[in-house]
Formats: structure tokens, sequence, C-alpha cells
């Protein structure tokens, strides 16, 4: 423990990475099972003695389902939790007998058992990687083959929902059966003269009975030119049915060393290319790029430049998709974070879908990958091996992200009390990734630290701790206990806020102002992004799951519509701040001027601020852009302040708002500051429902006001509501029985306001609708997310294709979330909710509103 007395330094380097959710080989065949298989629940475990397993079962009576998804999207499975069966067919021709077929599953969660014939061929207990079998002797070349797994989503950890069934991409992989496994490549920049070495580790396998002789190659290629062209690499002699690890080392000259970073991530190929007598049997291609990351002190530096950096956690699901997101929604999730500032996170407790760590590779965030266990955990252990094991196969899929950039080996676990044997299992588990992966940090995220001087975070190479209140004094509690060791906080958070887009408040100044100006705090990683579906009860009245099933930590709702929190949040995690802006507008043009102060290093995030610029766009009422200006602003270090940039844009009749915006040099919209040029819309009274004592007024929310509001009273306009920006109601709360109520509904923007009167409102003994949250569609189904009250009983939907017209009258009882499964695509489908409560009265129906599927 010596070591502990001084300032260590750690360098790690950047790896390759996949595309498309797995790595590219070519000279194969790969063969998709996604789509619809068969599909039944075993609430009674009876599928074993059934053998349902077996070819001949009939299967008449099993339902679709299609892969991958998660069953619990399905209204019918929404709650079901235990075992369930999918089956399928496929058929490879015979002329594929001579090579290598594996079946591959990207995600399974979380056990699963798979049949083929009839025949066992494995088992799989690791719900967030992925496997796969070489199933040549299972399968019939040229016939019908089916395909059996039974799947359960028991296993939990933590709060977050346990999403079952193939969730990921399934596919038969045909290739020669002398192939290439993997290929690991590390590149590290030389600093002083600008090169690069690249070392290539390449796994071959010989699944054949005679011994191989040949060699292979590797190619480098940035921005599909080639770079470099390597030498042979030759094979001696493979044994029959072995593998073999080769390593290649190539260098890299200066003028082809672009160098990957957060905001300017650089990315490179990588192929290799295997040869049996100067004959290409197999080739393997992935991305790469270069760069070189330190902990040197309590600095964090990247490629040699010291940063600070925030980011958030990421529970990876929504509700129209569970966790088996599209790449939009992967694409919405990461350009969302990046907008709003995330540069290095915690992102997850659980190991991210490959498609995902792909676009953090290409946008730039730095992520911790984490072996899931949690809180009281008998896995906890030094010498329970499925630890060792997700840890290992963790690092052998994800080895290749320059987007990941360390491992963390667990969440909470480090209470001695709650887990006895937990400094061993933490000790080892850093000696085995540091054994398997030297490049990458390690450590476990804390909650125990503060109050525990032995506490295995001492022995992490940064410390990850988890943090709730009291930020500032969690923090030097920390530095007296462990005085050499930086400190990131890997969730930052306080008490969940609400679903209400308006009340969704985090109070992030005040967290970050107690952080700040602490040179061993190089970063947050703020709890949570997003919503998540969850049913975890806390003791903690603050903390409590809202009926709706949505667990609101997030600065985004479950549909990823941004809370108040993201534009807070937002403004926190700009590297800079905005000095002396200025606005002017006339009929004509819109004039002004600013200078941008980036942030020091004892604050975060910091950072060399290259390749941004000024943008000012003038708009419509629409918010479509009418003509816009662009101007480039010079590189800043950590603590400079900008020349003052002055800027002139000219303006239309059609005009209807200007922004000033910062976009960074991946083109996120970094700070955006709105001067309307004319009055808002009148506002439009969409619908008014009243109970004994309340009103609530849904209104048109368009993009020509910043703020809504409403002047009510029985007879004069007396009481006045808070503001609204982002909801599409206001609701008057508190009211006199057999009054009858008059109000005015405001829009407001800098230029003025305009308003619309509503009278003769009569409170009726009628029930407020649900609040519907927001409406998302797929081609074949609609998902409503709605308000859910601990009194709700029922919810009512009547659909049709026609306005008024409703063919279909549904009840659900599915929590923050109604689905509308077997749509057509492309069709507009009009629609009406109310709810049941427990006495059984039903509410006044929502107002008739449209929605075309996709």
């Amino acid at each position: 423990m010596h070591f502990l007395r001084f300032i260590p330094v750690f360098v790690f380097a950047i790896f390759i990475s996949s595309q498309n959710g797995k790595a590219q080989t070519t000279l194969n065949d790969s063969i998709s099972l996604n789509g619809t298989w068969k599909f039944k629940t075993d609430l009674y475990k009876v599928g074993d003695e059934e053998k349902w397993y077996k070819n001949n079962v009939n299967n008449a009576a099993w339902d679709d389902i299609q892969v991958p998804g998660n069953w619990d999207i399905k209204n019918e499975y929404a709650y079901f939790t235990g075992d369930a069966w999918y089956r399928n067919t496929f058929v490879i021709s015979k002329a594929s007998q001579t090579k290598q077929v594996r079946l591959l599953f990207e995600s399974v969660y979380n056990d699963a058992e798979v049949w083929i014939n009839e025949t066992k061929i494995g088992e799989h207990h690791l719900g967030f990687l992925a496997f796969h079998f070489d199933i040549n002797n299972y399968i019939k070349f040229g016939e019908t083959n089916t395909i059996v797994l039974k799947v359960s989503n028991f296993f939990k950890r933590g709060a977050i929902w346990n999403w079952g069934g193939i969730r990921r991409p399934v596919w038969l992989e045909i290739t020669n059966p002398i192939r290439i496994n993997y290929a690991h490549i590390n590149a590290l920049p030389n600093l002083t003269n600008g090169t690069a070495s690249i070392n290539v580790k390449t796994n071959i396998a010989n699944n054949t009975n005679t011994a191989f002789t040949g060699y292979y190659t590797v190619n480098v290629l940035y921005k599909n030119k080639l770079v470099i062209k390597s030498v042979k690499q030759p094979i001696a002699q493979l044994p029959a049915t072995k593998t073999i690890s080769l390593n290649a080392q190539l260098q890299l000259d200066a003028a082809n060393v672009h160098l990957w970073h957060f905001e300017h991530p650089e990315l490179y190929t990588a192929e290799v290319n295997l040869y049996q007598q100067d004959k290409l049997i197999h080739s393997f291609k992935d991305r790469f790029g270069i760069r070189k990351l330190e902990v040197d002190g309590f600095k964090l530096k990247l490629n040699g430049k010291e940063i600070r950096t925030v980011g958030f956690n990421l529970v990876a699901e929504d509700r129209i998709h569970g966790n088996t997101l599209p790449f939009e929604s992967i694409k919405k999730m990461v350009d969302m974070m990046k907008e709003s500032g995330a540069n290095m996170a915690r992102l997850s407790h659980l190991a991210l879908p490959k498609a995902l760590l792909d676009y953090l590779d290409e946008k730039g965030i730095m992520v911790f990958e984490e072996v899931s266990l949690w809180g009281k955990d008998t896995m906890a252990n030094a010498n329970h091996p499925l630890p060792k094991l997700w840890l290992d196969k963790l690092i052998q899929q994800q080895y290749n992200h320059p987007s990941v950039v360390g491992w963390s080996v667990g969440n909470e676990i480090g209470s001695t009390k709650n887990n006895p044997f937990v400094y061993n299992y933490i000790k080892t588990a850093i000696e085995q990734a540091k054994a398997l992966d030297p490049h990458r940090l390690v450590t476990y995220a804390s909650n125990s630290a503060p109050g525990q001087p032995d506490d295995a975070a001492g022995i992490c190479d940064l410390i990850f701790i988890n943090s709730y209140d009291n930020w500032g004094k969690v923090a030097d509690k920390l530095h007296k206990l462990f005085p050499t060791k930086a400190v990131f906080f890997s969730e930052l958070g306080n008490n969940l806020n609400k679903e209400n887009l308006d009340e969704g408040i985090i109070p992030i100044e005040k967290m970050l102002a107690e952080l700040r100006g602490r040179d061993y705090v190089m970063g947050v990683s703020l709890w949570t992004f997003n919503d998540y579906r969850s049913n975890y009860w806390s003791p903690k009245a603050s903390w409590l799951t809202p009926p709706s099933e949505n667990r609101t930590w997030g600065i985004v709702n479950t549909f990823l519509q941004p809370k108040k929190a993201f534009y807070d949040v937002k403004k926190n995690y700009q590297p800079f701040t905005i000095k002396d802006l200025q606005i002017n507008a006339n009929e004509n043009t819109v004039s002004g001027s600013l200078a941008l102060v980036s942030r020091d290093l004892l604050s975060f995030p910091a950072f060399e601020m290259k390749g941004y610029a000024l943008n000012v766009v003038s708009k419509d009422k629409l918010g479509k852009s009418i003509s816009e200006k662009r101007i480039d602003i010079a590189t800043q270090q950590p603590g400079e302040t900008s020349p003052v940039i002055n800027f002139q844009l000219s303006t239309t009749l059609n005009s209807h708002s200007v922004s000033v915006q910062i976009i960074d040099a991946l083109g996120y919209n970094r700070f955006d500051s709105v001067l309307f040029l004319q009055k808002p819309t009148t506002p439009k009274v969409v619908a008014v429902y009243t109970d004994l004592d309340a009103i609530r007024v849904v209104f048109d929310n368009d993009n020509t006001a910043n703020n809504y509001f409403i002047k009510y009273g029985t007879n004069l306009l007396s009481r006045t509501t808070s503001k609204v920006a982002l909801a599409n109601f206001i609701q008057l709360d508190n009211l006199t029985r057999d009054s009858i109520y008059q109000f005015e509904l405001f829009a407001q923007n800098n230029v003025g306001i305009t308003s619309t009167v509503v009278k003769d409102i009569k409170l009726q003994s009628n029930e407020l609708p649900p609040i519907v949250w927001g409406v998302e569609t797929t081609s074949s189904s609609i998902h409503f997310s709605i308000e859910s009250d601990p009194m709700d009983y029922k919810y009512e939907i009547e659909y049709g294709t026609a306005s008024g017209v409703y063919q279909k009258r549904l009840l659900f009882e599915n929590k923050g979330v109604i689905q509308l499964p077997k749509l057509k695509s492309k069709q507009t489908y009009f629609y009406r909710i109310r709810r049941y409560m427990q006495w059984g009265f039903s509410s006044d129906w929502t107002s008739e509103t449209s929605v075309r599927t996709k």
C-alpha cells in the first residue's frame, strides 16, 4: 500500500469500435433472424416438463412477437416477470456445409437457454452482453431448422426495469472455418513528435482438423484513404481446432495522425485480412481512434491538455421501445446530451448497446462501462465466478470503442457491513481488468467512501462517488481521507423532479457551485439524463417513484421531451459564460455584440475551445430559418476571454424572431438567445375541463411566445398563475365550488402580449381527464405518455380513422404509457382518452386529437 503516498500518473490509449451494432467481417454470409417469432409465457414453469423445445410442439396458439424487442412493451405482458419461450425456423443451403456457422445474439435479457433441432446447445446468463454458439454439429443443411429459446427476466439490479426478451439483433454468420475471431487495437500518439504507434492484436481460430499455415495483413484507412499497408505477418502453424493471438506493430507518421477528442472525434478504419496460399479467406474491419488520456495527480489530461468534464448517467431505454432502442432514438439521446454539454460520464449501470457506443465514438462522449453489481450483493465476492466472467466479456466485447475510457467493477457495493468480502473483490477485479486491458482506468462507483476510511476507493485509479446532498462537504471529506486521489462525481443528484415539463427542475447551479474551485474534483455525471421506467420503492418521500412508473430523475422525460431542467443544465454545462451580450433590432436589421469567457481549470467543464462559431439566425413564425450568418470564433484556452464579437443580420417582414447561437465544433447549439421581432400569435384555447374545484385550460403552445399565463376570477380577474413555457396547459386549483369563473389566457414575448378571454366557466362535478404529456408513433403503433394517479383504476381510449367515428374502444391498466398496437402504417387516427377512478366513475374525455403513424 506504500504507493498511496505518491500521486501516480496513468496513461491510456484509444481503441477500435464496431459499426452498425457489430464488427464488420467480409467473405462471409450473414443471415438475419430478426422479425416475427412465436412467443409464449410460462408462468407455471411447465415448458421444460412439456418439452416446448421439441420440433413438433403445436404453437398455433402462441403469440407473435418482434425480435429484437421487449415483451414488456406489449400490453399483454407489460408486467410479466419469469420464463418465456421463443421459437423460429431457418434454412442454410447445402453449399455452406464446408463453412463455419455461428449463431449470434447481441443481447438476451437475462437468462437464456438455447435449443436447435431439439438439442440444447448452451446457456447464457449475462443479459447485457453478446454471446454466440458454433452450430455446425446441430443443423441440417438444406432443410428447415428449429431454434427455441427459454428466456427469464427475473434477474434485477437496482431501480432499473427488468425489460425481458431477445432485445438486440440475432443473426447467423457463415464464414471460412479458419477465421478471425476479433482484433483489438491500441493506438497511442507520441505528443512530442506527432507520430502514433498502433498495435493490432488479432485472434485467429482454426476450426478444421488440419494445421493451418498462412499470413495476415493489416491496413489502416482514414476517411477511406489508405495510410498504412502492413507487411505480411506470417502464421507459421496454427494447430487443428486451436486459436492463436498475434500482434502486429505499426507506425503512423505525423502527417497522418489526427487525434480523437470529445469535440473532434477523428476515426480510422483497420482492415485485417487473412490469407491461405495467397488466397484471401477472411477479413475483419473496424474503426479506431488515436488519443492519450492521463490522470496526472488531480489533473485529467486528454492529448496532453488538462480538461474538466461533465456528463450524465443514462438509462438506455424509453417507454416506446423499452431498451430495444432503434438508432433514431439512440441518435436523439446522444445528440441531446451533446447539445446540453456532455463530454465524459459514468453513463450507465448497464452495458450499453454497441450501436449506442458506436455513436458515442462518432460524437465524442467518454464513458465508463460497468459490471452491474449493486448495493448489498452476494456477487461482491472474489470467489464468485459470475462477476469475473462478466468483466472478462465486457472488456472483450467493448475493448475497441474510443468512447470507453474506463471500467467500473460495481455500483455502491463498497460497504463492508453489507458486503464483508468486497475489498478483496474490488482489488482482484481491478487486477483482472488491468491484466485484460492495461490502457484504461479502473474504478468502482462508491457511496461508502466518505464514511469508511479503508474503503476500496483508495485502490482505484480515481474515486467515483455517488452523492445526493452536501456535495461540497462530501468532496472535502473524500479529499481528507484520500488526499492523493482525484474525485469524479459518478452520480450527482438531489431529489426526483416532476413529469410536468415546466416543473421538472434540478438545483444544478447550487450543486456545481459547491464543487467548483476544488482542484481535486475533475468532473461530474448527473443522475440522470432521462426518466426511466421503474417500480422502485424508497422510504425517502422525495425519492418515491410516481404512479406513472416513470422515475423522474431526468432532465428529459421517457419520450425524450426536454424539461426546464434541460435548459438549466445546458447553461451550467457550457464551457463558457457570455459577457456583455447586446442585441438591437430595427425594421430591416438585427445587430449586436458579445464576448465569450471560457471557464478556468478550477471550474468545469473546462477545455480548449476550438472550432466554435457564432451563428445568427432569422426565423419565421413556425421556427423555420429564413437567413443566417456564421462568424468563426478563435481558439480559446481555459480561463481566456475572447475579443468582442460583432454581428449583423438583415431581416424580412416574415422574420418573427432572431436566435443568437454559439455552435461547437460538431455543430451542436450550446447557447441560444432569442429576440422576438413581433408579438406572439393570439393564443388559441383548445379545451377547458372542470371539476368541483379546478379548471384545466389546454392551449396551442407555438413558437411565437416564450411564456403563457392566466388571469382569472369570478368577477374581476384578480388572480394570476405563474408562467409556463413548455407545457400546453395551465391548471387553476383550489377554486370555489358553485362559482362561475372568467379567465384571460396571455401569450408573452419580449415585444408584447396577446390574449384570449373565456367567460362563464361553471365548475362541474366531473373528474378531470388524464393529462397527455406526449404522443409518439411507430409504423404500427401509437404510444401515449399520460398522467397517472394513485386513484386511477383503468384508462379507456376510443379511436378510429375518421373524426368523431371511433371504431374501437379499449380498456388498459398500464401506468404511465398506453400503447395502441396493430395499426396501419402512414394512417391518420383520431382518438380521445379518459380514466376510471377507483370507485368506478369515469373522467371527462380529452378533446379529440389526431396523429399519423410512420
